[in-house]
């Protein structure tokens, strides 16, 4: 489809099926039958479509953070991938509003992101590895304000040390 519109000059297409992993040239026929020049992918890759299986995720943890965000959360999976000048995205979504921040490719099996500022809220957590799609995934991200501790004249941590082997019940 041929946008006229605010983003004039960009054509829109949908990607048709591909049963591997691969790189294929993009090419474009405005007419239905004279294409433009096929790109060779390894020196034109901005020119190509890249394939890719869609990616698994096993863990991702911690699936809590405080509203200030910089938690750092990490995704655990496989079919992980880098393409070269896309940036994966993490996603936290609630009934309001959405919040993505930049996912960072650790290796084919783990991602990292940071929690954003958000108000204490649920939030469904999915992410993207093309910037585009996102992978549907049953995770939440619970976002929740630090508790202070507040002890007054008389209060107070009870007991206040422990044998260092631990184990004692302490009273706040």
């Amino acid at each position: 489809v041929l946008d006229a519109g605010p983003n004039n000059g960009k054509l829109f297409c949908i990607s048709p099926l591909s049963l591997k992993n691969e790189t294929v040239p993009v090419t474009i026929a405005l007419d239905g039958e004279t294409f433009t020049p096929t790109p060779d992918c390894i020196v034109e890759s901005h020119r190509c479509f890249v394939y890719v299986s869609p990616l698994v995720i096993t863990r991702v943890y911690p699936t809590l953070g405080p509203v200030q965000g910089g938690t750092p959360i990490t995704i655990v999976g496989s079919g992980f991938y880098v393409i070269g000048g896309v940036q994966g995205l993490c996603k936290f979504s609630s009934t309001v509003r959405d919040y993505v921040t930049p996912m960072t490719f650790v290796d084919r099996a783990h991602f990292k992101c940071l929690s954003p500022n958000i108000a204490g809220d649920i939030y469904d957590f999915r992410i993207t590895g093309n910037g585009v799609d996102y992978e549907q995934i049953p995770i939440r991200f619970q976002s929740y304000e630090h508790p202070t501790l507040v002890a007054g004249e008389g209060d107070a941590v009870n007991p206040i040390g422990s044998p260092l082997k631990g184990g004692t019940s302490v009273t706040i």
